[in-house]
């Protein structure tokens, strides 16, 4: 191999975790490795233009991109073409849950030379190596057996070889460090067969030979939580197929010895956790989001759906509300709730339950999110395999279809899934798409009578008297210098004089906010005026002590800085 190897996300944003494991697993066995955890590009074009720039600077001789998401399809196949016209010789390899599913039609393209299938730390780095591997896919292979990390394909705790480490090395610039999934892999696999989800039971067997999911060794897992809390506020955990039902000895012995008393946590539970899980949530992190999982509202629903074995097990609603009444006894958590609408085996009825569990929903301050899409065509997924069984439609079916749908609806990778219809019965279909957008408008006029209204705070005089104090999770969480930030190509135009100028990134909320629960402002914001509401300080007070720590601000600069902390909910009123 005469260059290294880049790793790149098929969609824009936030790329998977996979990206970061993989580039630390190519290291650790002496490969150079880069990898890209989040691509700001917004067009096709500016893709283009970027990918030039990335292989002229970095001359690959391997390009992986992952294709977990089949509303991808169209701008990876796209990169794919531009990095072989770039330069024929560069290997170009496809893995992740879509690439695995659609491994023999992804194959038919020239831009395309490898797909890993399943696992593919070790695939890749055969291909690194120029050796074969079972995973490594190419055209006119013939078919064998997927293996495991290690050979070993029993997905035990004890196969797992998966690390994060080295990641400053595996990164190209100093936001590249900080713009990363800050996911915490628990596990692997899943055990469930959900009728709707690509990643269910079926999809896992058929697409990484996993037949049975595993929790990683807590050592592994501990590992990764310390190199990720150096570089995000809030860790994103997903155990969501653990096989206890009450995980919290495990994770009392994983976060043993770490203090996590700056840290935020957004915990996605699959089963209603006991209080005792909530109390331990609340005692070691700073501020907590649980989510929940209600598969859909509609508690008749959902126990049908249940019974006939296609859905996870799940509680009814009583359960569900007792914990998230539990989780109102502690200020520092909050909850966010998800189900999927339109749904098979639905009656009547089921539209006003979804709703008035909605409206109780919405009614506690502490509920920060109900999430509720319809139910969309995922390859892989027991639905789509046969929808006329449940009297429903799909605009896709094939990998033809897939593609077709994300080159016109997702060209550059755009949130636009392809929704199953009723089409047994146009007039229900049409009485969900109605539910489902004016619940949708419930929610979000409840949400936004919820948010910091910082309107009122357009003079000075209008924040002179008030007082504001620091929320206890505000703080620097890294410096850097606009000049390395980026990229010198990925760099947004700005004055010569702006790069020099030091730059803080103050940590105030949760992994979904701006700069995922980061916020930037100049290095003096944080030094001078931050500091100040360290204490409750009215706005005349904290304008005098600003001024005497050497600080030249005006009365107006200072009102447009409390009004930005304030909507970010980084002072509050004391």
């Amino acid at each position: 191999m005469n260059g290294p190897v880049l790793l790149l996300g098929g969609g824009p944003g936030l790329a998977t975790s996979g990206l970061l494991y993989l580039g630390s697993y190519l290291r650790r066995h002496g490969v150079e490795a880069y990898a890209r955890p989040f691509d700001g590009a917004q067009s096709l074009v500016e893709l283009e233009r970027r990918l030039h720039h990335l292989l002229d600077r970095f001359r690959p001789s391997v390009v992986g991109i992952s294709l977990k998401w089949f509303l991808h399809i169209h701008r990876a196949l796209h990169a794919a073409r531009v990095i072989k016209a770039h330069d024929p010789a560069i290997k170009v390899v496809l893995g992740g849950d879509t690439a695995s599913h659609y491994y023999r039609e992804l194959l038919e393209f020239d831009c395309v030379d490898w797909v890993i299938r399943g696992d593919g730390e070790a695939a890749l780095l055969g291909i690194a190596r120029g050796k074969e591997h079972p995973n490594a896919w190419r055209r006119g292979k013939s078919e064998q057996k997927l293996v495991g990390l290690g050979d070993l394909y029993l997905q035990r705790r004890d196969a797992d070889d998966s690390l994060l480490a080295d990641l400053d090395a595996i990164f190209l610039c100093e936001s590249d460090g900080y713009w990363l999934p800050p996911f915490v892999v628990g596990g692997k696999g899943c055990s469930q067969g959900c009728l709707y989800c690509g990643g269910a039971r079926g999809a896992q067997a058929e697409n990484f030979g996993r037949r049975k999911s595993f929790m990683r060794p807590l050592d592994n897992v501990r590992n990764d939580i310390v190199e990720l809390m150096s570089r995000a506020y809030c860790l994103v955990y997903d155990f969501s197929d653990h096989p206890l039902a009450d995980p919290t000895q495990e994770l009392r012995r994983l976060w043993s010895g770490l203090d996590l008393s700056q840290a935020g946590i957004l915990y996605y539970a699959w089963r209603v956790p006991p209080p005792g899980f909530v109390e331990l949530l609340a005692s070691s992190h700073q501020a907590v989001t649980l989510g929940l999982d209600f598969g859909c509202f509609s508690e008749r629903q959902r126990r049908a759906l249940i019974r006939a074995h296609l859905l996870k097990p799940l509680p009814d609603d009583a359960e569900f509300l007792s914990i998230i009444e539990e989780c109102r006894r502690y200020p520092n958590v909050r909850v966010r709730v998800s189900a999927v609408a339109g749904l098979p085996l639905s009656e009547p009825g089921d539209l006003d339950a979804e709703r008035r569990l909605v409206e109780k929903l919405v009614g506690w301050d502490h509920v920060e999110d109900v999430l509720f899409d319809r139910v969309h065509a995922q390859p892989g997924a027991p639905l789509l395999a046969d929808p006329e069984r449940f009297g429903m439609a799909s605009p896709v079916r094939s990998f033809a279809d897939f593609l077709a749908w994300s080159e016109r609806h997702a060209p550059n990778g755009e949130y636009e899934p392809p929704l199953l219809r009723h089409a047994a019965s146009p007039e229900a279909d049409l009485a969900i798409d109605r539910a489902h957008r004016e619940l949708h408008e419930l929610v979000n006029t409840a949400l936004a009578a919820r948010a910091p209204d910082a309107a009122r705070f357009s003079e000075f005089n209008d924040v002179a008297e008030r007082r504001f104090v620091r929320t206890p999770r505000s703080r620097v969480l890294n410096r850097y210098w606009p000049r390395r930030w980026w990229l010198d190509f990925e760099r947004p135009e700005m004055p010569d004089a702006a790069l020099d100028e030091e730059q803080a990134r103050i940590a105030f909320g949760h992994v979904w906010q701006e700069e995922f629960g980061a916020i930037s402002v100049p290095a003096k914001v944080a030094d001078y005026v931050l500091p100040v509401f360290d204490q409750p300080r009215r706005g005349a007070e904290a304008l005098a002590e600003i001024r005497a720590r050497g600080a030249a601000i005006d009365p107006a600069a200072l009102t447009s800085i409390i009004r930005f902390f304030y909507e970010r909910g980084i002072v509050e009123e004391a």
